[in-house]
């Protein structure tokens, strides 16, 4: 099907209504489908979609698909397009939408889906457009109501009046703040006459008689209450509010008309807290809210009955909704439950409570914030002011209680194994979340005092399982302990329990041996909770061996096998003192047996543990074990290189090994006296890495996996090894340069990175050979990117946004960390990289943009030195910035505005990852605000008129100066912004005149 072509409306409808048919007649092949539906995507882009839709929707005999389409893309357009829209159209669209809100509201049995659309059109058309005249459209609406339609009307208008502050707000309206904000006055002038009339209609016989017309009345409450400034007193005073309380207790109210209530009153609850000015409104909320207790409580017995007689206990909308309820209250009112005044707090605690004792472990998880909101509330208080001290007293009980509820609700549900992923993973989730909470309850009670209750909670789930088999509540309870372990403070008894814990698990192994097999999920919360006492076992190191032995036996189960090896790690990271050398025969075992299940990823985790207790060894030893740890690695790596017909993915994991060895090492605390060797470079020599690497990169030399695994090598070397990486450094870099020219991988210039910030800032010596570095780099990279167009060299660029992301990071660490060879020795060369750079902002790529401006920025700061920063060291710099800008300062510029204005990308126009727009000009400012103004005059004197006319540029540069002279980043960056945003309109205004769509 063709493309839409600018022809005449008639014409154009015709192909519209062509491809409606083949996108929803029956009889259309899935190719007309997607070729239709490609058209139609097409169309909504264009001009001629305005008035085609607009005239779409003056035919009552199009079908409801069309209809809606219409609508539907009318509502995009003003959404996104309104300003792409001539103002003298303006007037005329928004008449014919208020003409078709009006027929179509007023015709008997419209689809709803229609109306609301067009509702939402004519919403957001009224915020584009301060369209104030739309409240009046609303009674309008009704008076024409023929009779025996009121109903439905009224329906259309309370949809039309949730939808104005719903649009206003809405992030997808495309609009400048100021008209935003002047609707929004709008709204907010006419609060009283809403509310009346709200409450006028939902007293109407008809609306409270007919569920789905009081869900309207309900809706559009809560939007005006979610968006408006509604005074409290005056939303107080209204019977509305009162009426919607008193419906919750009604046990005949519908399902969806209950769930909106709950919605517009949980609305309520999070607009007005329990501030002085919001006493009226809270002193009607809570009795009324208060008085529903008792629903729910039922409700909550009748789902714990239906538990003990087998069921799920799965709790219906009405517990859930008074939940919600419940817990919005109590989070609303947190300052009324912490206050020195009796107000019946501990009612108030003791309902939320109810909730999280619900059955149903998603409603009981719906309080959980306000567990978390209560503590941190009390916590802020003083600890030397007694109503402290006094609510700790008050709600003791009913944390203690909450306690005993977050375990049982760790439990896992009876049908876990036949869940797919997607429900055990919301069920892991959610057993976080629970977790949390037992965190808030030991920051009120306390570590010890938590530890007991589920410590006594476990005896009777311990007898539970040996009597029936059932692990579920076991299991609950050690992974409440292995959550809080952290917040358990060493002492003579909760070292005890912990022990006692330990041995129960270590006896369940042995004594129950084939029913332990089938208790996975247990099993693997075990190895979990073994972990996690590595604190414990410094102080009870004699457990070390046992525990060794029980999680290695749990590498050979496919259930267990990542907790086993989390758990080994963690033993190792945090008792290597206890542990030492002999350990690493662990590695030894494992490589000399075939565990089945033991996949890579968790192989690393033990590796990574075992290298941390080499760094806590003394040189001699640490040599030892590094030597013992790498020689079966490399042997491995060097038979896979080797091999006639290598294995990527075998090589991969034996580079990965190696990185897992060397990267814990960065922390070592052994010593290296001068002119000694660090046990790494020695492994280099030892088993010829680097010539290894060489022969890797050359078999693989268009393997980029290869290249950033086999880099991450030297990578984490120079970061471990530091200064006594010197005596390879040359080698390396060699190397380097070397491996790039023969395969352009970007991998290779990160490690110019890595090692520009290990050693810039030694000498200035060193810093210059730093310089050599870039200097080869950039000759090896700048031909890479020389074309005979400019369309040309953007598609080489394009071709490789890596490269030109990893290029410029690398300038910009250099000229961060050796700004006075940069600028010095290196002019020439920053002039160059500028000159790039500026070639390189074409690149429509958010990274490698960002990298290319975090240069500029980089550039620019340096002639901004910090007040330590030598007087003599600080001109130099400066001169050498006004240097480089003297060359190339109004290209940057100019490209710069030109991407504000949508002449060339804009991924980074005032945030994003690296530098920005916004940054590059703010640093232009602070060091020479002239230079900025006279660069950007030029700038936009080179600019089309019609996307930047003369008065924006002066309000522009006037809005720049003043922002400069405050000075002010926030106004400066707020003044890029708007800039852009009405370049880039008037760009896309210019390019849509331009085009000349083709026939197919």
């Amino acid at each position: 099907m063709a493309q839409p072509a600018a022809q005449g409306g008639a014409g154009l409808e015709a192909q519209f209504n062509a491809a409606m048919t083949a996108c929803f007649g029956q009889n259309s092949t899935q190719e007309q489908r997607s070729e239709a539906d490609r058209w139609l995507q097409h169309f909504q882009q264009t001009n001629e979609a305005w008035e085609v839709s607009v005239n779409l929707l003056g035919n009552a005999s199009l079908s409801p698909e069309i209809l809606f389409f219409a609508a539907n893309t009318l509502h995009g357009k003003i959404q996104y397009e309104f300003y792409d829209l001539p103002q003298e159209n303006q007037a005329g669209l928004r008449d014919a939408i208020s003409g078709h809100l009006m027929r179509w509201g007023l015709t008997p049995g419209v689809s709803k889906a229609l109306t609301k659309r067009l509702c939402l059109c004519a919403a957001a058309l009224a915020v584009q457009m301060n369209w104030r005249e739309v409240f009046e459209s609303i009674p309008a609406l009704i008076a024409k109501a023929a009779p025996g339609t009121e109903l439905s009307v009224t329906k259309v208008a309370l949809d039309l009046l949730a939808c104005l502050p719903d649009e206003c707000n809405s992030y997808r309206l495309e609009c400048h703040p100021d008209t935003r904000d002047a609707f929004q006055v709008a709204l907010d002038q006419s609060v009283p006459q809403v509310l009346a009339f709200l409450s006028q209609t939902a007293a109407r016989a008809d609306i409270t008689s007919d569920a789905e017309g009081f869900e309207g009345v309900l809706v559009a409450l809560g939007m005006w209450v979610k968006f408006c400034k509604i005074p409290p007193d005056l939303l107080a005073q209204q019977p509305l509010l009162g009426t919607a309380l008193d419906l919750l207790a009604n046990p005949q109210c519908p399902p969806d008309l209950f769930e909106a209530d709950v919605d517009t009153l949980v609305g309520v609850l999070r607009r007005y807290d329990a501030s002085p000015e919001h006493m009226n409104l809270v002193q009607i909320m809570v009795p009324k809210i208060m008085a529903l207790q008792p629903r729910f409580v039922a409700s909550v017995n009748e789902a714990k009955a239906e538990v003990a007689q087998g069921g799920d206990g799965e709790g219906d909308d009405v517990s859930r909704g008074l939940c919600r309820l419940f817990t919005e209250m109590g989070e609303s009112y947190i300052k009324l439950i912490l206050s020195p005044d009796p107000l019946n707090q501990v009612a108030v605690v003791q309902i939320v409570l109810d909730c999280t004792s619900h059955p149903d472990a998603d409603i009981g998880t719906i309080p959980l914030w306000f567990w978390f909101r209560l503590v941190k509330e009390w916590r802020n208080l003083e600890d030397t002011d007694p109503l402290k001290a006094q609510h700790h007293a008050t709600f003791s009980p009913l944390i203690s209680n909450l306690v005993g509820e977050c375990v049982r609700l760790l439990s896992y549900p009876t049908d876990i194994d036949e869940m797919g992923r997607q429900e055990r993973d919301d069920v892991a989730y959610q057993r976080q979340k629970i977790s949390d909470t037992l965190y808030d309850c030991c920051l009120f009670l306390g570590g010890e005092v938590v530890l007991t209750q589920v410590y006594t909670k476990l005896g009777s789930d311990y007898a539970a399982l040996e009597a029936t088999g059932s692990w579920v509540g076991l299991e609950a309870c050690v992974m409440a302990v292995h959550q809080i372990a952290k917040d358990i403070p060493a002492s003579p008894i909760a070292d005890e329990k912990l022990m006692q814990m330990i041995n129960m698990l270590l006896h369940l192994q042995t004594s129950t041996a084939g029913a332990w097999s089938t208790w996975p999920r247990l099993r693997y919360t075990a190895c979990k909770f073994i972990g996690s006492l590595a604190p414990l076992f410094r102080r009870q190191s004699q457990l070390l061996s046992p525990l060794f032995t029980f999680l290695y036996s749990h590498l050979t189960v496919k259930e267990t096998v990542e907790a086993a090896a989390s758990a080994i790690q963690d033993l190792c990271e945090r008792c290597s003192e206890q542990l030492g050398e002999p350990v690493l025969s662990l590695y030894d075992q494992i490589n000399g047996e075939t565990l089945e299940y033991l996949e890579l990823k968790d192989e690393l985790s033990i590796i990574n543990g075992l290298s941390s207790v080499v760094r806590k060894l003394d040189l001699v030893s640490a040599r030892r074990s590094v030597q013992q740890l790498l020689s079966p690695i490399c042997q491995r790596l060097t038979a896979a290189v080797n091999d006639p017909s290598p294995s990527p993915k075998r090589i991969i994991a034996e580079l990965e090994r190696l990185v897992a060895v060397i990267k814990p090492l960065e922390k070592a605390s052994y010593v290296i006296a001068e002119g000694e060797v660090h046990p790494l470079v020695q492994a280099v020599e030892t088993f010829q890495l680097w010539p290894l690497l060489d022969t890797l990169f050359t078999k693989f030399a268009t393997s980029e996996p290869i290249a950033e695994k086999g880099t991450r090598v030297y990578r984490y070397m120079i970061k471990a090894c530091k200064q006594h990486f010197a005596p390879l450094l040359e080698m390396t870099v060699q190397r380097l340069l070397q491996h790039f020219s023969n395969t352009g991988f970007a991998a290779f210039v990160y490690i110019a990175s890595t090692i520009t910030s290990q050693f810039s800032r030694n000498t200035y010596e060193m810093d210059c050979k730093l310089l050599e570095m870039l200097g080869s780099f950039s000759q090896l990279i700048f031909p890479q990117f020389q074309a005979a167009t400019p369309a040309d060299t953007l598609q080489l660029l394009t071709n490789k946004p890596d490269l030109v992301e990893e290029y410029f990071y690398l300038c910009s660490k250099f000229m961060d960390s050796c700004p006075r060879a940069a600028l010095e020795q290196g002019q020439a060369l920053s002039i160059a990289c500028m000159q790039f750079g500026v070639i390189a902002t074409t690149i429509d790529h958010r990274e490698a943009n960002g990298a290319v401006l975090a240069f500029f920025e980089s550039v620019i700061g340096a002639g901004i030195p910090r007040e330590s920063t030598d007087p003599a060291l600080a001109a130099v710099l400066r001169a050498g910035v006004d240097g480089v800008m003297a060359q190339q300062g109004q290209a940057v510029v100019s490209a710069l505005l030109e991407a504000a204005a949508g002449v060339r990308p804009s991924p980074n126009l005032e945030d994003g990852k690296g530098g920005t727009i916004a940054g590059v000009l703010w640093k232009l400012a602070r060091f020479n605000a002239a230079t900025l103004s006279t660069t950007l005059m030029a700038a936009l004197a080179a600019m089309d008129e019609r996307v930047v006319d003369n008065e924006e540029r002066g309000k522009f540069m006037a809005e720049l100066g003043g922002a400069i002279q405050t000075p002010s980043k926030e106004h400066f960056y707020r003044t890029i912004v708007t800039f852009s945003r009405n370049a880039q309109r008037n760009q896309r205004r210019l390019q849509r005149s331009q085009q000349t769509p083709t026939q197919g």
